[in-house]
């Protein structure tokens, strides 16, 4: 029995470990190949240690899930942890509009947030596993039109001359069309087999034990070591924002179900294939953006300052709003629980009707 015991344990370890990795590698596809093409795919070693890197905040943004009930204002503050632990921990990002700076909080909100977290993770898995192929489809050929989008900015001379990204080993320039579609498929259809996979190893809840808990913190030490060492005020403004996150969904009720339960079952291939519509359309834009080449004034504006303006705006609007949202749906759970009291001179039993 106890032999029986430990090959239950060690398979639930393992699964959480799969999920935990096939999440990471999900919003890696937001967090970095969308935006940063230019890196290539690279081997089969350079994505296992980055799916690897990312499975730190990866495990903090499943733990603000957890308790984010199955509204979309949890989801976007756990977005957002994800975000800033990424950008915070990872790199020093997070920290380059000083103590109090708002735009890249608001950005990386936005950026890993939204993207990576709520739409590639969470609405692209909700989606999938009810079969709403339409809608899987529509959004994948909408965040195709923004990627290809976006992508352009690499066609500037400040990053083709970056000496930063040369150093990294990146693969700077401009693109031809033929190399980026084969790209861009390749990206969408280890996405679309990653949501596939995860539906094997999904759980039905993710109640990390106090155990990992403090395993996974300790982790997150180490990692935020080097970076915060060379901010002095790095952990004040880390620690505030995810300290807005806990705030925000600390009057939980112990019992208020979760995203986990919600989004079990297995997709089929046919309900993920709608999310290669997303590089198709990358490509057809990559394509056509080629074609037209604007001059690098209007490219700057188009497709550097508009889109990283609009992520900005957008992603810390949401924050704002979710975090309200959501501690008035936890002040609302809450005050339901509380017995009701009667009013000042009206008897809690009640009146007897005459027959």
């Amino acid at each position: 029995m106890k032999s029986l015991f430990s090959l239950t344990r060690f398979i639930q370890f393992w699964r959480a470990v799969a999920f935990v990795a096939l999440s990471a590698f999900i919003m890696t596809v937001g967090s970095e190949k969308m935006y940063w093409y230019i890196q290539g795919l690279g081997a089969a070693g350079d994505a296992s240690l980055l799916v690897l890197v990312y499975m730190m905040p990866v495990l903090v943004a499943l733990w603000f899930v957890a308790r984010g009930g199955t509204t979309l204002a949890g989801l976007i503050i756990a977005g957002a942890t994800f975000g800033w632990v990424v950008e915070g921990v990872i790199t020093a990002e997070l920290y380059g509009d000083g103590p109090i700076g708002p735009f890249f909080p608001s950005y990386f909100a936005g950026w890993h947030g939204l993207l990576s977290l709520v739409t590639l993770w969470y609405l692209f898995r909700k989606w999938a596993v009810a079969g709403n192929r339409w809608l899987l489809g529509g959004t994948a050929a909408a965040l195709g039109v923004f990627w290809g989008w976006w992508s352009m900015s690499y066609w500037l001379p400040d990053a083709i001359d970056d000496p930063d990204l040369i150093e990294a080993g990146f693969d700077v320039g401009v693109w031809t069309a033929d190399k980026f579609t084969i790209y861009a498929f390749i990206v969408g259809g280890a996405l679309a087999t990653a949501h596939w996979l995860i539906g094997y190893v999904w759980p039905d809840r993710w109640c990390p034990s106090k155990r990992w808990t403090v395993i996974s913190l300790g982790l997150i030490t180490l990692m935020a070591g080097p970076v915060l060492l060379g901010v002095p005020w790095g952990t004040l403004k880390l620690g505030a924002l995810l300290g807005i996150a806990w705030w925000a969904n600390h009057r939980r009720p112990s019992d208020e179900p979760t995203v986990f339960s919600a989004l079990r079952g297995r997709a089929s291939v046919a309900d993920v294939a709608p999310i290669l519509v997303m590089p198709l359309t990358a490509s057809l834009v990559y394509t056509v953006g080629l074609a037209v080449r604007p001059g690098d004034a209007a490219l700057s504006i188009l497709s550097f300052w508009i889109p990283t303006t609009l992520v900005a705006f957008v992603g810390g609007a949401a924050v704002l709003w979710a975090v309200r949202q959501r501690r008035r749906e936890t002040t609302a759970a809450t005050d339901s629980q509380l017995p009701k009291t009667p009013k000042p001179g009206t008897s809690q039993q009640e009146p007897q009707t005459s027959s």
